[in-house]
Order: structure tokens, then sequence, then C-alpha cells
């Protein structure tokens, strides 16, 4: 489970810095399912929220 910051800090490196999953795993020392389900996860539920309402 990654806190508030930790997840911020992963949507950072994908996003704006362009890094690749591989990468972030190494560098944070967390699995490749959770940076997935974090990036998915929380992608997800913008997106719901933006184009529903």
């Amino acid at each position: 489970m990654l806190n508030q910051r930790e997840i911020e800090k992963l949507r950072k490196l994908f996003y704006e810095n362009h890094y690749t999953v591989v990468e972030i795993t190494r560098m944070m020392n967390v699995s490749r399912n959770t940076c997935y389900k974090y990036l998915k996860f929380v992608d997800f539920n913008a997106y719901v929220k933006e184009n529903i309402i």
C-alpha cells in the first residue's frame, strides 16, 4: 500500500518524466503490479469523474 505522496511521485515519474514502469519499480522498490494498479486505478477514477459529470 502506497501513501498519497508515493502515488504522486510514481505518477510524476511515469507521466511527466517519461520513465518506464520497470525503471520506476527499481527506483521505488515496488512491484510492477503495484505500479500498474496505482496508475490504472487513479487514472480510471479521474477519467470517470471528468467524463460523467
